[in-house]
């Protein structure tokens, strides 16, 4: 696509797709598809969230999850790793073809949208195409410069 973030195939992919009898969702086991994105301000708290699939109608991600963090020092390398503790953000939820999904604070998990976050995580699963994730919060103090 032209815009957004758009996913190779999941490599480790079987070849057929089971789901969760429980939550009605993919079964992915391995590696997932994801993307750290940093926030224009540290976040007091985050309000609202929007996933928007546009112009993903055949290759969009039957899911995502969205997790946040306080760490405004990280490197990337440290984001990348086990640098930081992510903490959940918004519980795995299914997504639809072409569509903005907007999620609002009490759609967020409870103790995490009230908690400080200066990066957010986002994995697309099992694979597919995102044109754009919005984070909605309280800036309480300015990014510091990246190292």
């Amino acid at each position: 696509m032209d815009d957004g973030w758009e996913t190779a195939r999941n490599p480790n992919r079987p070849p057929e797709l089971k789901t969760d009898p429980a939550t009605g969702l993919v079964d992915m086991p391995g590696a997932q598809e994801w993307s750290v994105l940093r926030l224009a301000a540290v976040a007091g708290s985050i309000s609202e969230l929007h996933i928007d699939t546009a112009h993903f109608r055949g290759n969009y991600p039957e899911s995502v999850l969205v997790e946040s963090c306080d760490a405004p020092h990280a490197t990337s390398k440290q984001l990348m790793g086990d640098g930081v503790e992510w903490r959940p953000l918004l519980e795995r939820v299914r997504l639809g073809p072409d569509e903005l999904r907007k999620f609002a604070k009490e759609d967020l998990v409870a103790h995490t949208a009230s908690s400080r976050a200066t990066h957010i995580r986002v994995t697309m699963l099992p694979d597919g195409g995102i044109m754009r994730v919005r984070a909605f919060g309280e800036a309480v103090e300015p990014m510091p410069e990246e190292a």
